[in-house]
């Protein structure tokens, strides 16, 4: 047996260890055999894409969009809103932020690949054709404290179930808390917060940020920009939940 069989055969009985004396619950109602079950799966806040503005992607917004106006961008220094499109999946509610919480600050790490497919299942088709998925970078301290990088982990299960590459194109080069800051200091907190790495040689035309949580959008805003200074022509942003 080689070290990589090994590593496999341990790791498997690393987990039915667990399983026996932690045996999986939903994350939300404790029933077994799930982390989300089927119920609460059916049950969370969903955000209709067709009654969504097709521009921010906010709720309600098909018809009069009071989140990426005229007016409110103004107030906030934009002169046009900063992607080509955005979705979430769902609103930011008690039970939807437990999701995104038990994920990336309580370990439970296998809540990657359902988290995968919730976003596989909102990203437009239209925005797929030679599109390559980028994960927002988490800040060094973050990643350090959690043990891993929470939106690549979903960048590679994303790309395995739909097809669609992924590349971690951007780095951090600032940021901090933001959840004191209103909307126009957010933007401020996040001007020049991200460069793409020196690593990558070229850019794809078309790409599709994701994200856990979107407040008012400065996170999105920012890596938008760094992107298309670069030379990407479209960039779309998905997230998991929306305030």
């Amino acid at each position: 047996m080689n070290a990589t069989h090994l590593a496999s055969h341990l790791n498997l009985l690393k987990e039915s260890l667990l399983e026996v004396l932690w045996p999986t619950r939903c994350i939300i109602c404790d029933l077994p055999d799930h982390l989300i079950c089927p119920q609460c799966l059916k049950h969370l806040p969903y955000i209709d894409y067709w009654q969504a503005c097709k521009c921010c992607g906010a709720e309600y917004g098909q018809v009069l969009c009071c989140e990426c106006n005229s007016m409110i961008l103004a107030t906030r220094g934009l002169e046009h809103y900063p992607l080509d499109g955005c979705v979430s999946v769902f609103r930011l509610t008690p039970t939807s932020r437990r999701i995104v919480t038990m994920y990336k600050d309580r370990n439970e790490k296998r809540l990657s690949l359902p988290l995968a497919h919730l976003l596989a299942n909102i990203i437009v088709p239209a925005w797929k054709h030679d599109a390559i998925i980028c994960p927002i970078p988490a800040r060094p301290s973050a990643k350090r404290r959690r043990g891993f990088d929470h939106m690549e982990t979903i960048a590679a299960d994303l790309q395995a179930i739909s097809n669609m590459p992924y590349s971690a194109l951007l780095q951090t080069t600032k940021g901090g808390d933001q959840r004191v800051l209103n909307a126009k200091e957010r933007l401020k907190n996040m001007k020049d917060s991200f460069q793409i790495k020196p690593e990558v040689d070229t850019l794809p035309a078309r790409v599709i940020i994701i994200d856990d949580v979107l407040t008012t959008g400065s996170t999105l805003f920012a890596a938008a920009h760094t992107l298309k200074q670069a030379g990407v022509n479209e960039v779309f942003g998905a997230t998991l939940a929306r305030v």
